[in-house]
């Protein structure tokens, strides 16, 4: 059982998406059930039996998930089942994986700039951590996901699998009509600093802001900041901090925008920031890494691992005077900007949703083996 419980424009249900849609195309031996949301868009696979939540309160979605979800496993005579969602049921009854996308919220630094309310603080440290010790087998997006669960919950490393998330073939450098046509229709301006996130607080983007209002100071010119991403999570304070540097009109705010359209909207950018205060699996810059952007990103998080050279890094990425000179020096280098490039194609070839998937599926074979052939998972 594949439990796929996430709302549309999230990262982690984007990212669920190619999961599912490689698992499915490369499965051979088992049989599938899916858990998803009311008007959750997920697609039809031939062969997959569905279970809907009824539910759209969280609350009640967790309960649901807690005290129905395990007789459905038992009813459908499931072998092995597998949170792709955060938290599952706590006591599934059969062999179970979670997979662990964000462990930042275990550590101060990480809690501090998450800005949790009180309720969700409790899901992603208390209930996760649960979660986590209840499971037989965690499947890790990356080796500092694990090394936090190791270090800071005393978890055993033996029953954690890293399991990187891809990057999808969409991704490479498109020509110029394509780039102007969905420039156009979001309304973008012809040079640009991209930033691709939900506006959450600990997504730092406060400094980009302050890095942008310094880079006018710096330069004449009209390059602009773009934001893609839900707005709805940008605080008060961020929103008082653009006018109060008087940028209201240097920053474009796309909202969420269809996946189609990523792609050249990453085409477009000069550069890319991702400075994040923490982040388990930073999937746009590898994004940005296959359509040719140079990134600039924070040291934070699994953000070293998984650029591994190929990005200028900041190790304080409050600060936006040090944000400012490695965003200009890709802007005033041409040389640099064409090394950056290189290095970015050649690490963005290193992520496959396709070895991802089959790592999975030799989990669940391993884990599901005592069910016989065909029937070890149903997803």
């Amino acid at each position: 059982m594949l439990d796929c419980r996430f709302r549309e424009g999230a990262g982690p249900n984007v990212t669920m998406l190619y999961m599912l849609d490689h698992l499915m195309k490369l499965n051979e031996r088992f049989r599938f059930t899916v858990v998803h949301l009311k008007g959750q868009p997920i697609p039809q696979y031939e062969g997959v039996e569905r279970i809907l939540v009824p539910f759209r309160n969280r609350l009640l979605e967790f309960l649901w998930v807690q005290f129905r979800l395990p007789s459905l496993i038992k009813r459908h005579g499931i072998y092995v089942y597998h949170s792709l969602k955060h938290v599952g049921p706590f006591r599934p009854r059969v062999p179970s994986i979670l997979h662990l996308r964000e462990a930042g919220h275990f550590r101060p630094e990480g809690r501090e700039a998450f800005q949790l309310s009180r309720v969700n603080s409790i899901y992603w440290t208390q209930l996760l951590e649960i979660a986590l010790r209840r499971v037989d087998r965690v499947a890790s997006v990356s080796e500092y996901c694990k090394k936090v669960v190791v270090d800071d919950l005393g978890i055993a490393g033996e029953k954690i699998a890293v399991v990187y998330q891809g990057l999808d073939p969409r991704f490479h450098v498109l020509d110029e009509f394509e780039v102007a046509a969905v420039r156009a229709k979001y309304g973008l301006p012809p040079d640009y600093i991209l930033c691709v996130g939900n506006l959450y607080p600990h997504k730092n983007y406060d400094t980009v802001v302050k890095m942008l209002a310094a880079l006018r100071r710096r330069r004449a010119d009209d390059t602009r900041l773009v934001f893609v991403g839900d707005a709805r999570y940008a605080t008060r304070e961020f929103r008082a901090l653009i006018r109060e540097l008087e940028l209201e009109e240097s920053i474009v705010f796309t909202g969420f925008v269809k996946h189609d359209d990523l792609p050249a909207i990453y085409n477009g950018a000069s550069v890319f920031v991702f400075a994040p205060i923490a982040a388990s699996f930073p999937n746009p810059c590898l994004e940005a890494f296959a359509c040719g952007v140079p990134v600039v990103a924070s040291d934070r998080g699994a953000i070293p691992e998984i650029t591994a050279g190929a990005a200028i890094m900041l190790d304080n990425p409050r600060d936006a005077d040090a944000m400012l000179d490695a965003v200009v020096a890709i802007l005033d280098d041409a040389d640099r900007r064409a090394e950056l490039r290189s290095r970015g194609f050649e690490r963005a070839k290193s992520f496959s949703w396709s070895v991802s998937a089959r790592k999975l599926l030799d989990i669940y074979g391993a884990m599901g083996s005592g069910g016989g052939e065909g029937n070890a998972v149903q997803g």
